[in-house]
């Protein structure tokens, strides 16, 4: 799924094509974000999963609050992935409009702050960035997935920095008898 990098304040959201470097994304040749949303609603139906990149809050090393009480799109569910430290960070996110929070597991400061959102939330996703297939972080996806399961998580994304998607994954989930 592509997502929408978004930037800025209320009334003055940017977006564009994103860059990531160093742990920040950049916003190459910013455009207004309006027309953005407007793009993304025609070209989706009701219903449909519309991931939203909080770009500041990367830079700034905790979530942009204006991103999450703003940045609504009718009859789409918005799937947030922003800088989350701290349970606290969850639950400042939990004021939003949005369907899904993606939580990068590189982020958090302690991987005891999933088992607490996973009790707080049944919206938290966990999610692993890569770039060029690789972790960013220390260790590998399967590692990193393999620990997001023993936490207690039956679902996990992975989120491309380098393209600017994400992937869904319910591989834990047990089946249907």
């Amino acid at each position: 799924m592509d997502c929408i990098p978004i930037s800025g304040k209320r009334e003055a959201f940017t977006s564009g094509e994103v860059t990531f470097s160093s742990g920040k994304f950049f916003i190459e040749s910013p455009t207004d974000a309006a027309d953005a949303i407007v793009r993304i609603h025609g070209a989706t139906e009701r219903g449909d999963i519309v991931p939203v990149l909080d770009v500041d809050s990367f830079s700034r090393r905790y979530l942009n609050p204006d991103v999450v009480k703003e940045i609504r799109i009718k009859g789409r569910r918005i799937w947030l992935i922003s800088y989350i430290r701290s349970a606290d960070d969850v639950i400042d996110a939990m004021c939003g409009a949005f369907d899904r929070l993606c939580v990068p597991f590189h982020t958090i400061d302690d991987p005891d702050v999933l088992s607490e959102a996973l009790e707080l939330s049944d919206c938290i996703l966990p999610t692993i960035f890569v770039s060029d297939g690789r972790y960013i972080g220390d260790g590998d996806v399967s590692e990193i997935a393999t620990e997001i399961k023993d936490l207690g998580y039956y679902e996990y994304a992975v989120f491309d920095v380098d393209g600017c998607t994400l992937e869904y994954h319910a591989p834990f989930m047990d089946p249907i008898n």
